[in-house]
């Protein structure tokens, strides 16, 4: 099986860029801190999904999630919540991934980042 840098190529720093420019507005702070989704929630799936589908690069790249398996929070604070799971691209590849909910000046962004192995 090829390793991921050979099926995807430059394409693990495509998704990691789309991140900087994808404003979640799903999500609205909260008096004890921010509402993020659930790890493994629909509503947290989608917002990752949009961060890839909305990105200028993302858009060239064509990567699209098609399937979810063994989500997980990694860590969940007051302005932020990282997740990491495992992946089925339409590439075919299987990989892990991370995304991460936080906030900047009030609004919830979505980060999305490719495990590079």
């Amino acid at each position: 099986m090829p390793r991921l840098r050979e099926t995807l190529g430059w394409v693990s720093f495509v998704i990691l860029a789309a991140a900087f420019g994808y404003q979640s507005t799903q999500f609205s702070s909260q008096s004890g801190g921010t509402d993020f989704p659930r790890c493994d929630s629909d509503a947290a799936k989608r917002e990752v999904i949009a961060a890839i589908a909305n990105a200028p690069l993302g858009k060239v790249a064509g990567i699209n999630i098609i399937g979810w398996d063994d989500i997980r929070t990694l860590k969940d604070d007051y302005d932020q919540r990282i997740c990491h799971a495992m992946v089925s691209l339409n590439t075919g590849s299987k990989t892990g991934a991370s995304y991460k909910f936080t906030v900047h000046n009030g609004e919830v962004f979505v980060e999305f980042e490719i495990e590079d192995k």
